[in-house]
């Protein structure tokens, strides 16, 4: 039942000097980390930037999908909630 909501493909994989998570969306969207040691648990930061690719990417009338994301203001958002992250 719903099997296709199941993320498939890579969730984490590890290696000797870091680590790729990736998130994987209701949509079929996959978003991806790459995380240094020590390593952390990132899956709320990466729902957090699913939200705001929500918000300002996919609302935004000048954005087609496939497209490369170069707004501004979401690359700040990004970078705001990776700082708070951090903290």
């Amino acid at each position: 039942r719903l099997g296709f909501l199941q993320p498939t493909g890579i969730k984490s994989l590890d290696a000797d000097t870091f680590r790729l998570q990736c998130f994987h969306t209701a949509t079929g969207m996959k978003i991806f980390c790459v995380l240094l040691p020590p390593y952390i648990e990132v899956d709320s930061l990466l729902r957090q930037v699913y939200g705001l690719y929500s918000d300002y990417v996919l609302k935004n009338p000048f954005y087609e999908l496939d497209m490369p994301i170069r707004f501004e203001l979401f690359e700040r958002e990004v970078q705001r909630a990776l700082a708070d992250f951090q903290r």
